[in-house]
């Protein structure tokens, strides 16, 4: 039987059903799908496609997803202005607060770039400056900051951080203020403030306030892709930071700081010497919680000459010991060593280097 000579439709088709197909389908113009459609197999689509609605692509094992965003855009420089407020019109006077309060400003996303100045809506009614600190999220440790002297009316005032910001969120605050500055808020919606309390050492968003706080960026890609699940795991970047301290009296019964860092990141090693093992004990603090505590005596009796996180340097005649510690300490905040004293008498100790590695 002769094969059918079937026409070219040019009208619209509408498939109810199921339909297989075996081969290569050619399609030139519009084609308008409502419903699910389950493909498997390979697809090739030149030219562009439109899709309104939500695309969910899933793969499975070994299987790789590919996004190609090759436009002449993704390759352009880009500077702007990461925002949220009524964008006041200088000299306004919008709502206001002066001096320190511990307020914070959060951007959740599409941070990502070459942050080259922060700066605050305020006036200075004297001689005063306020200080902007930032982060990848509210409560971890500061990553840097940049002090600005307002002007003698409201205005932006700004100052230069030129940092590349790797994260995809941002978060501000001031950390310190004169009081004779005053900065400005609003009461519109979407609010993004966080404020902290002292008391509790935690920050809480406000449910009626917007700080006039921005963050200008040079650098900028053509904008990213939202993507759920894990596709890898990257390293954050980190800097290393070094403290030491020389021979230091421990009253009886008390404990003395020893190294602090304020940041985020985690503990690489301490070097640390105590005048006696049986009553100097060494403390650790992350966040401003103690996670670890050890005499020397301790690491002498129970502990090897390599063991994991300690390493037993030294013990001298008299009691004295040099241990080596470790371990892997992380902290958001603050990583603090103290020196405790539990005896009758004063005893020295000292940490010959410390060494911590935090988030840049």
């Amino acid at each position: 039987m002769p094969t059918p000579d079937y026409p070219d439709y040019t009208l619209p088709i509408v498939v109810i059903g199921s339909v297989t197909v075996v081969g290569t389908v050619s399609i030139t113009g519009t084609v308008t799908i409502e419903g699910t459609v389950t493909i498997s197999g390979t697809v090739t689509v030149t030219g562009d496609v439109v899709v309104t609605g939500a695309v969910t692509v899933s793969t499975i094992a070994a299987d790789n997803i590919v996004i190609d965003k090759l436009t002449v855009g993704a390759y352009i420089a880009r500077t702007a202005t990461l925002s949220n407020d009524n964008d006041p019109t200088p000299p306004e006077e919008p709502d206001f607060n002066s001096g320190l309060m511990v307020w914070g400003k959060f951007f959740p996303r599409g941070c990502r770039g070459h942050i080259h100045r922060l700066g605050i809506y305020c006036y200075r009614d004297g001689v005063g400056t306020i200080t902007l600190s930032y982060a990848p999220q509210p409560g971890m440790g500061a990553v840097g900051s940049v002090t600005i002297t307002p002007g003698l009316t409201w205005n932006w005032a700004w100052g230069d951080v030129d940092i590349f910001w790797n994260y995809d969120s941002l978060f501000i605050w001031i950390s310190a203020c004169s009081s004779v500055v005053y900065w400005g808020v609003n009461d519109v919606t979407p609010y993004d403030t966080y404020t902290y309390s002292a008391g509790t050492g935690l920050w809480s968003p406000s449910d009626e306030w917007r700080m006039l706080i921005r963050a200008e960026y040079t650098g900028l890609t053509a904008g990213d892709l939202p993507v759920s699940g894990t596709l890898n795991t990257v390293e954050l970047p980190h800097a290393s930071s070094f403290s030491s301290i020389a021979s230091t009296s421990i009253p009886a019964g008390q404990e003395v700081t020893m190294v602090s860092f304020n940041g985020a990141g985690y503990h690489e090693y301490t070097d640390f010497e105590g005048a006696e093992e049986d009553y100097i004990s060494v403390k650790v603090y992350c966040d401003g919680s103690l996670v670890d505590e050890f005499f020397g005596a301790e690491l002498e009796t129970d502990y090897g000459v390599s063991t994991p996180k300690f390493s037993k340097l030294a013990f001298f005649a008299g009691g004295a010991f040099r241990v080596l510690l470790t371990a892997r300490y992380e902290f958001k905040r603050n990583f603090t060593i103290k020196a405790k004293n539990s005896g009758a008498s004063a005893y020295n100790a000292w940490v010959n280097r410390s060494l911590c590695n935090l988030i840049r």
